[in-house]
């Protein structure tokens, strides 16, 4: 566990990086081109990702304000985008999230593929016996026609 995960009563607590966060998923939604590191939303509306969904992740921008003498990059609301800005937010958290947790997909795609094989197979088993079974009992009803 890394030192910025802390446990209070149970809970596992997580440092987030906020600004870190929001500036990975601006970055990863001006990249002209697929592949790693673009942001995709699936075409479904059944999923949440409607028109305004998707502007919600531009909805802040950064400015540099001076604070004691020093210049500092702050994320704040754009006027120009009427949209709600928890899209931004939620993502940001399920990034941190994934993250955080070391997810590692490739994992979890080979297991879930072996298991999906597991699952074929004793399909076709179960197939196959219910097959030989089902011509079991007609031939016994074919001997009681007789």
């Amino acid at each position: 566990m890394s030192s910025e995960m802390k446990r209070k009563k149970g809970i596992m607590l997580f440092i987030v990086g906020v600004d870190s966060g929001k500036e990975k998923i601006a970055y990863s939604l001006n990249v002209k081109e697929a592949g790693r590191g673009t942001a995709t939303s699936p075409q479904r509306r059944k999923r949440g990702y409607t028109l305004g969904a998707i502007r919600g992740l531009f909805t802040e921008k950064v400015e540099i304000h001076n604070r004691g003498g020093r210049n500092m990059a702050v994320w704040v609301k754009d006027d120009t985008v009427n949209a709600r800005n928890e899209p931004l937010d939620c993502t940001n958290y399920a990034q941190a999230a994934f993250y955080g947790f070391q997810i590692n997909l490739d994992e979890i795609e080979k297991r879930l593929k072996g298991e999906n094989q597991i699952i074929r197979e004793k399909q076709k088993t179960d197939c196959t016996e219910s097959q030989t079974n089902f011509r079991r009992n007609l031939s016994k009803e074919k001997r009681t026609w007789r």
